[in-house]
């Protein structure tokens, strides 16, 4: 029996590993975008590692599949995966000087356990401002990949 990654998610894989986990990685390819509209943000994280890991259980139904999805949001506003280096500008000017909100969701196959306590009040950390240091971040490491769902309104 296997442990899977239901995740391409490089912070994911960095956790099992510093744990000391073997697993393997089977990112699921579902859409993200797709969950039913009267979800609460903690229980579209919830729905959508679920979603993730049942997807890879029924191609390895031997196996302990592992599933999670982050959503950050900001009052009833969700904010995904920066589509370009613009997009994440806008969304550190959203998040700058606001609480957000950061909730994980997490997902078990075979055992079918579903949680997504894993909720936080993140404190406004930082204040944005444009800076030539942050763009060249950006374009160098690309607009923060793996973070969060698409902007978009729950409700």
């Amino acid at each position: 029996m296997r442990l899977i990654l239901a995740s391409a998610s490089p912070r994911r894989q960095s956790l099992l590993r510093d744990a000391g986990y073997d697993f393997t990685i089977h990112p699921a390819d579902i859409d993200e975008e797709n969950y039913p509209s009267a979800l609460s943000p903690p229980e579209i994280a919830e729905y959508l590692a679920s979603a993730k890991a049942e997807h890879i259980a029924a191609q390895h139904p031997a196996d302990v599949t592992l599933g999670s999805d982050t959503v950050v949001y900001l009052g009833t506003q969700l904010l995904g995966k920066p589509t370009g280096a613009n997009h994440a500008r806008h969304m550190l000017s959203t998040l700058s000087g606001s609480t957000h909100n950061v909730v994980t969701g997490i997902a078990c196959y075979p055992s079918r356990f579903n949680i997504s306590a894993l909720v936080k009040s993140v404190p406004p950390p930082f204040k944005c401002a444009d800076s030539p240091g942050r763009n060249r971040a950006l374009h160098r490491r690309g607009p923060m990949a793996g973070k969060g769902r698409r902007l978009r309104h729950s409700g």
